[in-house]
């Protein structure tokens, strides 16, 4: 049946997401096909591309409900905390739950970062942007309020805060096994102190 109201096109979207999905986790990425999702969603592939023009547009769509769905925690780790330190330390702990409870989708960003590089959906984009302006200004007012070392740059700082965790986050992937035999506790323990020698380098000494 064709989606004609806007109701029901949203709904033939999210369901063919929802199938992307299903098939991105029996298949794996590298065999990823506009053909095997429309076999999914028992939809002819024609039908998938009013929707999507190729797979990359797909895999984006399904980067950005992962990125939105992290933005909606970041934000309301903002709205918990007064203090700008503390919102940075809830954003960098919901950042590792959100990835705990989600390793597929952490999977998924980091195979459409290395494998796409051309030029990106404006709602992926903007999202991206979102996250980021969202740290950089606590970081400014951190700063305004004399809790930021002054010879840090907001800016700069954030891609260094996003690029540190995300490396962390690989280590504890890679190496989950060893480093709770080796560290005889779960690997949360490590990323949140992570954290906190983060923050202790990146605050103003009283």
């Amino acid at each position: 049946m064709r989606a004609s109201s806007p109701e029901q096109k949203q709904q033939r979207r999210l369901h063919i997401l929802s199938s992307a999905r299903q098939v991105l986790e029996a298949r794996g990425m590298e065999r990823f096909s506009i053909h095997a999702v429309a076999k999914q969603a028992q939809l002819a592939a024609g039908t998938l591309y009013l929707y999507f023009k190729k797979k990359e547009d797909l895999l984006a769509a399904l980067v950005l409900e992962s990125q939105q769905e992290l933005l909606k925690r970041f934000q309301a780790q903002v709205l918990a905390e007064d203090d700008p330190v503390a919102q940075l330390r809830g954003i960098l702990r919901a950042n590792y739950q959100f990835y705990q409870s989600n390793l597929f989708d952490y999977q998924l960003a980091s195979f459409y970062e290395l494998t796409y590089q051309g030029e990106r959906p404006p709602a992926l984009t903007q999202a991206t942007q979102q996250v980021t302006a969202l740290v950089t200004t606590i970081l400014a007012r951190a700063q305004s309020l004399g809790l930021l070392r002054l010879d840090a740059d907001p800016y700069l700082l954030t891609h260094i805060i996003w690029g540190t965790g995300t490396g962390m986050l690989h280590f504890i992937e890679t190496k989950r096994s060893s480093l709770e035999r080796d560290l005889g506790q779960p690997t949360e323990h490590l990323y949140f102190n992570y954290i906190e020698v983060l923050l202790a380098g990146i605050t103003a000494k009283k």
